[in-house]
């Protein structure tokens, strides 16, 4: 397991400014105006920022798609490059250091723990729509967490303690998981309201959208001229058979 405080060793190299063990540090360090150092200047911004640092290395927990990342929290990948280079270096961390790293976190920065262990478990989606950007969740799959979510609460519960908080705690989530078993089991069943649901998510993107039971329509008679089209093409002609000749008393014999 790596060093939790090797995560921004390379920052603290170029503040105590020692040279020799890292390449980019010393080229910081040697040209203090350049092109790098300008970066890096960037990213100790963003490091000092509570706010932005929180963001930036929580998307990180979450994924190591450095594209997915600047598309997400809108921080061109140049810039993440550095920060994760110098202040927040986990490559080769496996859960359990990250989980580790967020109790750390945790011990004097709350909220900063709760978002990077939301984000690491529920992905660069959650950190988008933290931000304020929309979010598509199918309502089955939404169901489904939500259900799952519910269960392992009252598991933990049950877990954590057999007091009277933790038995409230258990039976809150019991009943929860249980309406929404019932909820999604109704969804499911109910073909009606999901392609209604399906149709109000359709009209979002596409203003002008009828509704599905016209396409299907449009789409069966779109099928039936293709296959009476196929039939046409590929029917065999058949040359009508001709009739035999009656015997003429007498025919041979006329010149």
């Amino acid at each position: 397991m790596q060093n939790m405080l090797d995560i921004n060793v390379n920052a603290r190299m170029v503040r105590n400014r020692i040279t020799g063990v890292h390449a980019g540090v010393d080229e910081i360090l040697a040209n203090p105006n350049g092109d790098l150092a300008k970066k890096f200047n960037r990213a100790l911004i963003s490091w000092e920022n509570r706010l932005r640092r929180s963001y930036i290395e929580s998307a990180r927990m979450a994924s190591d798609d450095l594209d997915h990342i600047a598309r997400t929290i809108e921080i061109p990948r140049e810039q993440l490059e550095i920060y994760y280079e110098y202040f927040f270096d986990i490559e080769g961390w496996d859960r359990l250091d990250k989980i580790e790293h967020i109790e750390r976190v945790g011990e004097k920065h709350k909220t900063e723990a709760l978002l990077k262990m939301w984000t690491m478990t529920q992905g660069l989606d959650f950190l988008a729509w933290r931000l304020g950007k929309k979010v598509n969740i199918s309502p089955v799959e939404g169901l489904i967490d939500l259900f799952s979510t519910c269960i392992f609460k009252s598991k933990e519960a049950m877990f954590n303690g057999s007091g009277t908080e933790a038995g409230n705690e258990s039976i809150k989530w019991t009943k929860q998981s249980t309406d929404i078993g019932r909820l999604l089991k109704m969804w499911v069943m109910d073909s009606a309201a999901a392609k209604k649901d399906l149709e109000i998510a359709i009209r979002e993107i596409v203003p002008e959208f009828g509704s599905i039971d016209e396409i299907l329509a449009d789409d069966e008679i779109v099928m039936t001229a293709i296959r009476e089209k196929e039939a046409a093409e590929t029917a065999v002609y058949i040359e009508p058979e001709i009739p035999a000749q009656p015997d003429i008393p007498g025919f041979d014999s006329l010149n």
